[in-house]
This record gives structure tokens, C-alpha cells and sequence, in this order.
């Protein structure tokens, strides 16, 4: 799933099997955590689109390029790892890769918080799957942040 602005760069991506860029859903009237909404979107990628693998990628992430999407559908489609992981500098991550469904990765998460990773690898070990590392990253949260997104686009 790719938030809107995303797509034009997913549509580039030169990924040798058909990917399927549906945005971001808004939230509900009711507030839905940030894990109720990755959840949402996975099992409607599972369930209703019948996906074999699935990602999700932040919106916020200047560095990102085509070989971090390509390296995780790789790693999931050959059965290198159930799950896949893009970290980033502030302990969170950018990119979540899954095989299958696995709804307990989204609960008991404190979402935006420099445990988010280490948290969601714990559940990753607990349910003994395989998990993948990604290149970490630095997704822009604060206005520090902006200058990483500066620098990688002058560069």
C-alpha cells in the first residue's frame, strides 16, 4: 500500500511482478492507532486482493529507492524471511514486508516511539518466524529531520 503521492514513484519501480498501489485509508470517525490501520490495510491485501506477499511503506522517507521495495519482495518471495523489516534511525521502520497475515504484530506496539522496532521484532521471535533487515533509514518526524531530506536531494 502506497500513500498517494507515492505512486508515480512505485509506478517507476521496474519490479518484475505485478504490484497492485492502493492510498492510504482515512481514518474512521472513530481514532484508529497507527497498528488498527497497518492491520486494516494487510488483511484487505490478504483477504480481499488475495495477495501472496504484502508491504507497507512510509510516506516519509527521503533515502527510499526502488532496491529497498525490489530487495523485499524478493526476500519475501523466495522464502527468505516471513516478514521483512525497513528500520529506521529513531527505532522505528519504514517498510514492513509479510508473507501472511500475522495480526499480533500490530498490538501492544507503543507506535511512534523509539521501541516500535525492537517491540515488533520481540513479536516476530515469540511467533518464530524469519524476519529480514533492510538498509536503516531516517524518516523525517521532527523539523531537525528535513535536513537528512535536504541533503539526500542536493546531493
Amino acid at each position: 500500500y502506497f500513500t498517494e503521492w507515492l505512486k508515480p514513484f512505485a509506478k517507476s519501480l521496474k519490479l518484475d511482478r505485478e504490484c497492485l498501489f492502493i492510498p492510504q485509508v482515512e481514518p474512521q470517525r472513530i481514532p484508529l492507532s497507527l497498528g488498527d490501520r497497518m492491520e486494516s490495510a494487510f488483511n484487505h491485501s490478504f483477504q480481499a486482493l488475495s495477495a501472496q506477499n504484502s508491504i507497507i511503506v512510509g510516506s516519509d522517507i527521503p533515502q527510499i529507492r526502488e532496491q529497498h521495495i525490489s530487495e523485499a519482495f524478493s526476500l519475501l518471495q523466495s522464502n527468505a524471511a516471513d516478514v521483512v523489516l525497513g528500520p529506521c534511525t529513531d527505532g522505528g521502520y519504514y517498510l514492513l514486508g509479510i508473507s501472511k497475515m500475522y495480526s499480533e504484530l500490530f498490538h501492544g506496539i507503543p507506535w511512534s516511539t523509539e521501541r516500535v522496532l525492537t517491540l515488533t521484532l520481540d513479536a516476530i521471535k515469540q511467533l518464530n518466524l524469519r524476519v529480514a533487515l533492510l538498509e536503516t533509514l531516517t524518516d523525517v518526524d521532527e523539523v531537525d529531520d528535513l535536513y537528512v531530506w535536504r541533503e539526500f536531494h542536493s546531493g
